[in-house]
């Protein structure tokens, strides 16, 4: 059948092995840094205290490399630092542990010069040395880190030039790569951290050259870390230098959201993650601070389990159908709020290289009802359709990051009812839902979305690599996987953005994918935390953060 290439393609849900957006929370135009800002009176930025964070989910992991999960990546954004970092505001690279770089014409080739005196929490040196035996490091972890690794297809090995001189090479142009640097994913660790077996890097030991040293982790209770003294190397997207103002950090594990949004309004925490639509209103009317910025990369979508093959998902017909019978727009007024915005691309538009499919999403349940009709899915006595005795039934395997992810799927479980179409929901806990689609539970996989702010993030979420059958030539699985290998070797910016909005086509037009909603991280925050800002991927920057007055 015809379905049978699209075993290999995907987007794997959040918090399984893919990442974790913030939480479905309320998205706004407060992003950047946030009024978290303003010194409110204070004065100059203060040195101490400790700032207690609430955050969403349990980070399971905090070896940067095997972790996908958000909250995870912020704890690590505080310990680990990367070669280069992303401007927020306009996407560019620029310097962090890398002082300068050269990319060769075919992009097969980046040279990095690190900056001299940077040292890792034990005393360790930065080197180029280091720089290899860390990218070498994920390319043995291979599965235990699949999104470091799908960075670094194609590696071909890391030359160390000189002590401060890396090269790394590729086999075939890697035109992500150098964005991908700026990622907590290819984030540097110490050698002796890189040495010890990946099972072991998930727990303790994680040693960075950040600004902050990890103390402790306790599965599901709480995460902190200390200040460095000592730390001189702050990217340059920071707003000082130096050590960073906050003695300690304690990140709290608080997974209900209703008690983590009242522990930020009672004072317990001076901040919480993953803040629930329901709670910002309250939060906001309490004079807290809600900041906000839209995550760039995949929004929230329902995609495709690679894992099965049955008629009615293979039938195109049913896939085109499900993408017309979605009301986005109903989603977002009725489940969520006026703050989040509708997605018109399986990119935010956020995303450099999105292109606007607000028509292909256009909700229009009569042309879903005619492909179904047209495909010979004969509404059943009870509405559900039927062919040959068959019951128009598919299934989404789903794991909650804390927020309305049930409300929004009963709401979409709704609308594909009006057309015939029943929708069964299969809820996992964090880490059950990925072994259950490889067992072929679930025709569809909910994902809230996979944080990037470089395209190719669809080509490390929808692809899955090393197909054992490889799809029908001509296909649309096989025009989406060329499209997505060829963005990632095309170096002309212009020509790679064409590419990838083919790619993005691809994926709708023929139901690969049912965008949703764009996500936004949210984040609130007490009246006297001053500093705060947002990555360019929508991660928590506390370097700059200071506690001033109430």
């Amino acid at each position: 059948m015809a379905m049978r290439g699209f075993r290999f393609v995907r987007i794997l849900p959040i918090g399984l092995v893919a990442i974790l957006g913030f939480g479905l929370a309320g998205c706004g135009g407060s992003g950047g840094p946030a009024g978290a800002g303003g010194a409110g009176g204070d004065g100059p930025p203060r040195t101490g205290g400790n700032l207690r964070l609430g955050l969403g989910v349990d980070p399971v992991c905090l070896d940067p490399a095997q972790s996908g999960i958000a909250d995870a990546v912020n704890i690590e954004r505080s310990i680990v630092d990367s070669l280069t970092a992303q401007d927020p505001k306009t996407n560019a690279i620029v310097p962090w542990l890398a002082s300068s770089w050269q990319v060769s014409p075919d992009a097969t080739a980046f040279t990095f010069h690190l900056r001299p005196g940077i040292t890792f929490s034990d005393g360790s040196a930065l080197s180029a040395t280091t720089v290899q035996e860390n990218f070498d490091a994920v390319v043995r972890a291979g599965g235990r880190a699949p999104l470091a690794s799908s960075y670094l297809a194609g590696y071909r090995g890391t030359d160390v030039v000189d002590s401060l001189t890396a090269r790394v090479r590729f086999g075939q142009p890697n035109a992500q790569f150098l964005q991908a640097t700026s990622t907590v994913s290819l984030g540097l660790l110490s050698s002796a951290t890189v040495a010890r077996p990946p099972a072991d890097r998930c727990l303790a030991g994680i040693v960075g050259s950040g600004p902050f040293v990890l103390d402790s982790y306790v599965p599901r209770q709480s995460v902190t870390v200390h200040r460095r003294v000592g730390y001189r190397w702050a990217p340059a997207t920071a707003r000082h230098t130096g050590d960073a103002y906050l003695d300690k950090i304690t990140y709290s594990i608080i997974t209900d959201g209703g008690v983590r949004a009242g522990a930020l309004r009672s004072g317990q925490v001076g901040g919480v993650t993953a803040l629930p639509v329901q709670d910002t209103g309250q939060v906001r009317q309490a004079g807290l601070t809600v900041a906000t910025k839209v995550i760039p990369g995949v929004v929230a979508c329902l995609s495709l389990n690679p894992f099965v093959s049955r008629p009615a998902i293979d039938d195109s017909s049913v896939r085109r159908a499900v993408v017309k019978a979605v009301n986005r727009a109903e989603v977002v007024s009725t489940v969520l709020s006026d703050d989040y915005k509708v997605a018109t691309s399986i990119l935010a538009a956020s995303t450099p290289g999105y292109v606007n499919l607000g028509d292909s999403l256009a909700y229009d349940p009569a042309g879903a009802r005619k492909l179904l009709d047209a495909a010979g899915w004969a509404a059943g006595p009870d509405g559900i359709r039927r062919r040959g005795g068959q019951r128009l039934t598919l299934a989404v395997a789903w794991t909650t990051n804390g927020g309305a992810d049930q409300q929004v799927l009963e709401l979409i479980q709704q609308q594909l009812r009006d057309v015939g179409v029943e929708l069964t929901l299969r809820q996992f806990v964090t880490g059950q839902a990925f072994p259950a689609m490889q067992r072929g539970i679930g025709d569809y996989a909910w994902g809230a979305g996979a944080f990037r702010t470089d395209p190719d993030i669809l080509r490390a979420k929808i692809v899955l690599p090393g197909p054992v059958i490889p799809p029908a030539p001509g296909s649309p699985a096989d025009r989406l996987n060329a499209a997505l290998a060829r963005q990632a070797a095309t170096v002309d910016d212009a020509q790679r953005r064409k590419v990838v909005g083919e790619a993005q086509q691809l994926a709708v037009d023929d139901g690969i994918t049912v965008p949703v909603y764009e996500i936004p991280a949210v984040v609130g925050l007490a009246k006297n935390v001053r500093g705060f800002s947002f990555t360019a991927s929508a991660n928590l920057f506390l370097y700059d953060t200071w506690l001033g007055n109430g």
